[in-house]
């Protein structure tokens, strides 16, 4: 969770929630001292996702009984990231106008709109919303206009087809895109993959290729529409389509870009962020980079252990269990992991979330090391240690951050 969410650290209290949206009281499910939703059920998923928008957000919302129910959590932790990218880049206006108003594009913005409203309220941006799908967007309007926001966003019906290239105006710029693709390459594949509860129409899970032509898509776009969008995004929903879009920005000489996983409870994603040269990207954030890779970023977390040789033993078995090298060449309170491209934390990880599992890869020689890291292992108390992760080579932070991540989350289940 981002940490300039309400949610950080503090998930929704039900019954305060309820209090403030009456509405929400009948869903209410009590037991043993807690309070909950029934989450398999569609009309309690719909009536929490509009007390959260009300009573965190002061917005409202009408949700179409056909479209999806968007998660308010997960679809704000996008919007503060986009602020995050925002915040690490020049102003594209002369002179450098702090006070320049924000404009972005929300590719299939569906029937509840929730990015722009989210964008709005949090941070008073004006948005451009597109779709496919002429009852999604009628939607979309009755929303924009039940919080008076129809001077701060515009819809557009497009064709399919073409995403960005020829549904822009020549003389219309934008601060950044933002999509969340459908999932899926066909029907059969949401049939084998039945998480979602709500109802939701054909265009919002099923595309031609699934995500990853879709992204490759708005990539190939991008590099026709340049700087008229400063920073391209999007949500990603399989792990293993990460790489393939860094791989494919990559060939086509595209450098600056970012990415980030958002977890959210059970659930993660990813995202992805790039600009066509280094408009996005502010000469403080180049020589932040520039010094993160040369190792001195250090990602820390504490752990409960019985020992010291314990903590080693719990961490390399992590590692080792999503096929990362590790080797402890001294004392135990040192491990040197080694991350392969053929790894399957690259490969195979959540390569089941959708559709099946993935075929099967083999060993690429010889082996290509993505990079180098190191974990410390230090005792503060008895029982009690921090492990702190470190870059050595490569420069491929966004992944390391990912391993930290990992460690972190199985580590706090040993509390």
């Amino acid at each position: 969770m981002h940490q300039n969410s309400v949610y950080y650290n503090n998930p929704p209290n039900f019954e305060e929630i309820a209090l403030k949206h009456p509405p929400l009281q009948p869903h209410l499910i009590r037991s043993k001292g807690t309070t909950t939703i029934d989450w398999k059920n569609e009309d309690s998923q719909r009536e929490l996702t509009k007390a959260l928008l009300s009573v965190h957000f002061n917005v409202k919302i009408e949700l179409s009984p056909t479209n999806l129910c968007p998660t308010v959590t997960s679809r704000s932790n996008y919007i503060y990231w986009i602020n995050d990218l925002l915040n690490g880049s020049p102003s594209p206006s002369p002179g450098g106008d702090e006070k320049k108003k924000v404009i972005g594009i929300d590719i299939g913005t569906g029937a509840s709109c929730i990015y722009p409203l989210l964008g709005a309220s949090i941070y008073g941006w004006d948005f451009l919303g597109t779709d496919i799908d002429p009852a999604s967007l009628e939607y979309a309007i009755k929303n924009v206009a039940l919080n008076d926001w129809n001077d701060k966003i515009q819809t557009r019906l497009v064709q399919e087809g073409s995403i960005l290239l020829n549904n822009l105006k020549d003389n219309e710029s934008f601060d950044f895109c933002m999509c969340n693709p459908p999932f899926f390459d066909s029907l059969e594949q949401k049939v084998d993959n039945p998480k979602t509860v709500c109802e939701a129409t054909l265009n919002e899970l099923v595309t031609v290729g699934g995500e990853l032509a879709f992204i490759s898509q708005i990539i190939q776009e991008s590099l026709v529409l340049k700087s008229q969008v400063r920073w391209y995004s999007s949500m990603i929903g399989r792990k293993k389509n990460v790489k393939k879009l860094l791989n494919l920005l990559k060939k086509h000489k595209v450098t600056n870009i970012r990415s980030t996983t958002f977890y959210q409870g059970l659930t993660t994603r990813w995202a992805i962020a790039w600009c066509i040269g280094d408009d996005g990207l502010g000469e403080h954030l180049k020589q932040r980079l520039k010094e993160s890779v040369s190792g001195k970023k250090k990602m820390e977390f504490t752990m409960k252990a019985g020992s010291l040789e314990d903590a080693s033993v719990f961490l390399q078995d992590v590692l080792r269990s999503e096929d990362i090298c590790c080797a402890v060449p001294g004392s135990p309170q040192v491990i040197v992991g080694k991350l392969y491209e053929s790894s399957k934390w690259f490969e195979t990880k959540n390569a089941g979330s959708v559709g099946g599992k993935s075929a099967v890869i083999g060993p690429i020689f010889p082996p290509v090391l993505v990079l180098t890291f190191e974990i410390h292992i230090q005792q503060v108390i008895s029982g009690s240690f921090i492990i702190t992760l470190s870059l050595k080579t490569g420069e491929d932070l966004d992944t390391l951050s990912e391993i930290y991540a990992h460690l972190k989350l199985k580590a706090q289940k040993l509390l």
